[in-house]
């Protein structure tokens, strides 16, 4: 805060507080610094994301849905941002917008995992099952503990009549379950 005493127009430091806010767990008293360091800087990207951040963990993705265009809008390779609204959009069922949102990510950077898997997702979701398996398989070459591909992949080999190929994913899947929760 002493920064901000010193000059009151560095952004970065609006920034930097919110974060060190957020991670208090104090995402409300956090909103003030980002939407500061927007009226400092209207094309600081960083501060539109951050807000992304604070109103998807609250639970608002209604609100949290703009920031990230915004962001995205002013840094086109802002591939976390591209991703949250890529989720957002998946989860609301708009799987063009998410489908693009992934496909964006996957331009700039191939080795996205997370993208590469919901694209996957997307893909199962649209009935095309042999690019959903595709990018699936895809995704576990880059990470072959990630638990979301295996689960899509039960379903859709599942739904190509590969019985073994999704008992075979199902069961690394279950695997992983409790996996994770012995290191809870």
């Amino acid at each position: 805060k002493n920064a901000l005493r010193i000059k009151t127009d560095f952004v970065e430091a609006f920034n930097n507080i919110g974060n060190a806010i957020c991670e208090l767990n104090r995402p409300e008293d956090a909103l003030q610094y980002f939407e500061r360091a927007i009226q400092v800087k209207p094309d600081y990207a960083e501060a539109y994301y951050s807000l992304g951040i604070i109103y998807t963990r609250l639970g608002f993705t209604g609100a949290a849905l703009p920031q990230y265009v915004q962001a995205v809008q002013i840094n086109p390779g802002h591939v976390q941002a591209l991703n949250n609204m890529g989720n957002i959009y998946f989860r609301g069922g708009y799987l063009e917008q998410a489908e693009a949102a992934y496909s964006q990510i996957i331009e700039k950077d191939t080795e996205y995992t997370a993208a590469v898997a919901a694209l996957g997702q997307v893909y199962l979701s649209q009935q095309r099952t042999d690019e959903a398996i595709t990018m699936l398989n895809r995704a576990l070459a880059l990470e072959e503990s990630w638990l979301g591909a295996h689960q899509a992949l039960t379903e859709a080999y599942k739904r190509q009549g590969q019985i073994a190929k999704s008992e075979e994913h199902k069961r690394i899947a279950n695997e992983l379950i409790a996996s994770r929760k012995k290191e809870e």
